[in-house]
C-alpha cells in the first residue's frame, strides 16, 4: 500500500495515498473542504498528477489552515 505524511503542515503521520491526512487533522478541516477533497480524489492518483480540481482542493485546505488552522489540533 502506498503511503504519504498528512496533508497537514508538519503532520508526519502517515495515511494511505487515498486518504488527504491523518483522521485527527481530516476532522479539523471544515466539511465543505473535506467535501471537495473526497469528491475530487481520483483513485490512484499521486501527487505528481494530481487532477487540477484535486490540486485547488487542496490547496483550498492549505489555505484554510493557514488562515485558521493554528491550534485547531496538534501536529503529530
Amino acid at each position: 500500500m502506498t503511503m504519504h505524511f498528512c496533508g497537514w503542515p508538519n503532520c508526519r503521520e502517515r495515511v494511505p495515498a487515498k486518504l488527504w491526512g491523518c483522521r485527527t487533522h481530516w476532522y479539523c478541516l471544515p466539511s465543505l473542504l473535506r467535501y471537495r477533497l473526497l469528491h475530487t480524489y481520483v483513485p490512484g492518483q499521486a501527487m505528481a498528477d494530481w487532477s487540477d480540481d484535486y490540486r485547488r482542493a487542496h490547496e483550498a485546505a492549505q489555505q484554510w489552515i493557514r488562515e485558521h488552522g493554528r491550534g485547531a489540533a496538534p501536529s503529530r
